[in-house]
């Protein structure tokens, strides 16, 4: 899977990162609440579905799907900055904030620090979608270089 912009997937200007599988072109937008006083710390993300192989719907995370894996956990917030876990992520924190205005999410990867882009999760068996391995695309927040990190399942 390429390294596409966020804003090319995302169906908002506040979309900080999504999740794709390798069952399809579907994705999980992940969008940050926020407006001229900051982040909205009781309800700072937004998540849902866009089903590209149904013309780009969009359609809102089943209890069982935020519970299972796409939900995620705060572990703090503020006005002006977040710290999630984000369910099939466990093994990486994400740090969101507004950058000049607009979101920005960061977690480490490869031993660097990195804008979280996208990841994109590998299923073993589609009929049961048992995750394989995950490759989580971001880009070095000093230099902008891309860097993939594979995670085993």
């Amino acid at each position: 899977m390429c390294l596409c912009s966020i804003a090319a997937y995302g169906q908002s200007q506040n979309t900080i990162f999504y999740i794709g599988t390798s069952e399809d072109k579907d994705i999980v937008c992940y969008d940050l609440n926020f407006d001229a006083n900051g982040i909205q710390p009781q309800n700072p993300i937004d998540y849902y579905w866009i089903y590209y192989s149904k013309g780009g719907i969009r359609q809102e995370i089943t209890w069982l799907q935020r519970k299972m894996a796409y939900g995620y956990e705060i572990n703090e917030a503020s006005k002006m900055r977040i710290s999630i876990k984000v369910l099939s992520l466990k093994s990486k924190p994400v740090e969101v904030t507004l950058r000049n205005g607009k979101p920005e999410a960061t977690t480490i990867l490869n031993n660097k620090k990195c804008v979280l882009h996208h990841v994109y999760i590998v299923l073993a068996n589609n009929a049961l979608d048992i995750p394989d391995y995950a490759l989580i695309y971001g880009s070095d927040i000093n230099t902008g270089e891309q860097v993939i990190e594979k995670i085993k399942k």
